[in-house]
């Protein structure tokens, strides 16, 4: 347990604080997502992935292979997270945060079945 400042409330956020997701809240989501992905295909042989799941095969494959870039302003809105990838075709595809965690929520679905 870690010992708080005297004279600090833990849940007050500091003005000059940021609240929005940063680059290593990204990053983490990115290193979730493929660690559910791996659990999936420990699950399933990776020849015999559901067709529902084809669109996450896209974007798991498409981030594996093409990541090219990632941005996180904690000032910013919310929705300004995000990576882009190149994809097979050398076209730039853009995966938000919010993509990220859809795509780990779908995968615990799966998973839980």
């Amino acid at each position: 347990m870690h010992a708080i400042p005297s004279g600090r409330n833990p849940n007050i956020v500091e003005p000059d604080q940021p609240t929005n997701p940063s680059l290593k809240d990204l990053m983490a989501a990115i290193g979730e997502f493929l660690l559910c992905w791996g659990w999936l295909e420990e699950k399933v042989a990776p020849l015999s992935i559901p067709v529902e799941l084809e669109p996450i095969r896209k974007m798991r494959n498409t981030i594996c292979h093409g990541l090219y870039r990632a941005h996180a302003n904690p000032w910013e809105d919310e929705s300004t997270a995000f990576i882009e990838c190149k994809a097979k075709d050398r076209e730039l595809v853009k995966y938000s945060l919010q993509e990220i965690i859809q795509a780990i929520r779908d995968l615990r679905d799966f998973r839980r079945r």
